[in-house]
Protein backbone atom coordinates (compact mmCIF):
# COMPACT_ATOMS: atom_id res chain seq x y z
CA UNK A 1 0.00 0.00 0.00
CA UNK A 2 1.28 3.46 -0.86
CA UNK A 3 0.42 6.95 0.30
CA UNK A 4 -1.66 7.25 -2.87
CA UNK A 5 -3.95 4.32 -2.09
CA UNK A 6 -5.79 5.97 0.81
CA UNK A 7 -6.15 9.49 -0.54
CA UNK A 8 -9.66 10.97 -0.36
CA UNK A 9 -10.08 14.18 -2.39
CA UNK A 10 -11.24 17.15 -0.32
CA UNK A 11 -14.51 18.82 -1.36
CA UNK A 12 -14.92 16.46 -4.32
CA UNK A 13 -18.63 17.17 -4.81
CA UNK A 14 -17.99 20.91 -4.80
CA UNK A 15 -15.17 20.57 -7.34
CA UNK A 16 -17.33 18.48 -9.68
CA UNK A 17 -20.15 21.00 -9.37
CA UNK A 18 -17.82 23.92 -10.10
CA UNK A 19 -16.14 22.24 -13.08
CA UNK A 20 -19.36 20.66 -14.38
CA UNK A 21 -17.53 18.13 -16.60
CA UNK A 22 -18.98 17.89 -20.08
CA UNK A 23 -18.85 15.08 -22.64
CA UNK A 24 -16.30 15.67 -25.38
CA UNK A 25 -14.23 18.25 -23.49
CA UNK A 26 -10.59 18.00 -22.44
CA UNK A 27 -9.45 19.02 -18.96
CA UNK A 28 -6.03 19.46 -17.39
CA UNK A 29 -5.30 18.26 -13.86
CA UNK A 30 -2.22 20.27 -12.93
CA UNK A 31 -1.63 18.41 -9.67
CA UNK A 32 -2.66 14.82 -10.41
CA UNK A 33 -1.44 13.35 -7.09
CA UNK A 34 -3.43 10.21 -6.37
CA UNK A 35 -5.80 10.87 -9.28
CA UNK A 36 -9.00 11.14 -7.25
CA UNK A 37 -10.27 14.29 -8.91
CA UNK A 38 -9.39 13.07 -12.39
CA UNK A 39 -11.15 9.74 -11.81
CA UNK A 40 -14.26 11.50 -10.52
CA UNK A 41 -14.33 13.83 -13.54
CA UNK A 42 -13.92 10.88 -15.92
CA UNK A 43 -16.72 9.04 -14.13
CA UNK A 44 -18.96 12.08 -14.45
CA UNK A 45 -18.53 12.73 -18.18
CA UNK A 46 -17.19 11.13 -21.35
CA UNK A 47 -14.29 13.55 -21.50
CA UNK A 48 -10.49 13.48 -21.58
CA UNK A 49 -7.94 14.54 -18.98
CA UNK A 50 -4.25 15.27 -19.23
CA UNK A 51 -2.75 15.03 -15.76
CA UNK A 52 0.53 16.55 -14.63
CA UNK A 53 2.57 15.53 -11.61
CA UNK A 54 6.23 16.24 -11.00
CA UNK A 55 6.46 13.51 -8.35
CA UNK A 56 7.70 10.34 -10.06
CA UNK A 57 6.04 8.24 -7.36
CA UNK A 58 2.65 9.82 -8.07
CA UNK A 59 3.24 9.38 -11.80
CA UNK A 60 4.12 5.70 -11.37
CA UNK A 61 1.20 5.04 -8.99
CA UNK A 62 -1.11 6.82 -11.44
CA UNK A 63 -0.41 4.34 -14.22
CA UNK A 64 -3.09 2.02 -12.82
CA UNK A 65 -5.65 4.81 -13.20
CA UNK A 66 -4.35 5.63 -16.67
CA UNK A 67 -4.86 1.99 -17.71
CA UNK A 68 -8.39 1.98 -16.28
CA UNK A 69 -9.45 5.10 -18.20
CA UNK A 70 -7.36 4.66 -21.35
CA UNK A 71 -7.46 6.37 -23.79
CA UNK A 72 -9.29 9.20 -22.01
CA UNK A 73 -6.55 9.81 -19.44
CA UNK A 74 -2.89 10.55 -20.02
CA UNK A 75 -0.33 11.47 -17.42
CA UNK A 76 2.78 13.60 -17.80
CA UNK A 77 5.65 13.51 -15.31
CA UNK A 78 6.46 17.22 -15.23
CA UNK A 79 5.65 20.48 -13.45
CA UNK A 80 2.33 22.09 -14.31
CA UNK A 81 4.34 25.18 -15.24
CA UNK A 82 5.29 23.18 -18.36
CA UNK A 83 1.68 22.87 -19.57
CA UNK A 84 2.19 25.13 -22.59
CA UNK A 85 5.27 23.16 -23.64
CA UNK A 86 3.79 19.70 -23.11
CA UNK A 87 0.12 19.85 -24.12
CA UNK A 88 0.40 20.25 -27.88
CA UNK A 89 1.00 16.54 -28.41
CA UNK A 90 -1.65 15.37 -25.90
CA UNK A 91 -4.77 17.26 -26.97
Amino acid sequence: MTQYDDHIPVMLDEVIEAINPTDGETYVDGTFGAGGYSAAILNHADCKIVGFDRDINAYNAGQTIVEKYSPRLSLINDRFSQIENRLDHKI
